[in-house]
């Protein structure tokens, strides 16, 4: 797993050290820390949390034991649960899931008393690449800062430009680039620059700093390219796992 990362690592910075090449240029919003928290972005609640895939949904039903289920969601958005077959979970709530199997159940049970949780968390991710100790692929189990990000990827090397930390967010076709500057917030405390990530940025702390941003913008489908593909790679095949 690590050979992986590794490798994902020096294909994502020969794309980055390339941006003098020829390329067909994206259409790109380029913003600040500060512009970005103006937004008044909020983390999302665990209720309003959408399932993906890797995510592990618990069903528990007081009526019958043997109906419990801890069920890992497969790489197509996917889960298999008695009486009901598959259930596409993708961007479904916890409580949609609720919801669809318990109007299931109603056909088979009486008064089914019925659970249904968020066991495990793993289809919010972000990557963390660069001047970082140990860059890679992390799960956001949780709403945080790139601050916090950082630290989880080991904090960054003496090479890093502090001033010049880069958020790639957003789809391929436009995606949007977030200049941080991760200096202020260590030294001088500045939480306007320490934002929330989301699932699916992109954490760049670059070893040089990147002065002309529409050359480095138009290689950001590189960029992203490879890591989407390796996340592929990343993804488990279902688990059903039985409670009792």
């Amino acid at each position: 797993m690590f050979d992986r990362i590794k490798r994902l690592i020096i294909i994502v910075l020969s794309f980055v050290c390339v941006c003098c090449g020829n390329s067909i240029r994206e259409n790109v919003t380029v913003m600040t820390a500060g512009e970005v928290e103006g937004m008044d972005f909020k983390p999302v609640e665990l209720k309003r949390y959408t399932l993906g895939p890797g995510d592990i949904v618990e069903v528990t039903l007081w009526n019958d034991n043997t109906l419990n289920r801890k069920v890992q969601i497969d790489p197509d958005g996917r889960f298999i649960y008695p009486f009901i077959g598959e259930i596409n979970a993708q961007g479904m709530t916890i409580a949609d899931v609720y919801k669809k199997i318990q109007g299931v159940l109603s056909e088979y049970f009486k008064d089914p008393r019925l659970s249904v949780s968020i066991a495990g968390v793993s289809s919010q991710k972000v990557y963390v690449i660069g001047e970082v100790r140990a860059p890679g692929v992390y799960t956001l189990k949780a709403p945080l800062t790139i601050l916090e990000v950082v630290t989880l990827a080991g904090g960054y090397t003496a090479d890093a430009k502090l001033d010049n930390v880069y958020i790639i967010r957003g789809s391929r076709q436009s995606p949007t680039l977030i200049k941080v500057n991760l200096a202020n917030i260590l030294k001088r405390a500045d939480v306007s620059q320490n934002i929330h990530l989301m699932a699916g940025d992109i954490v760049y702390l670059s070893p040089t700093v990147i002065s002309d941003i529409s050359r480095f913008a138009a290689h950001i489908g590189r960029l992203i390219n490879p890591i989407l593909q390796f996340e592929q790679g990343l993804r488990l095949a279902p688990i059903v796992i039985d409670s009792y």
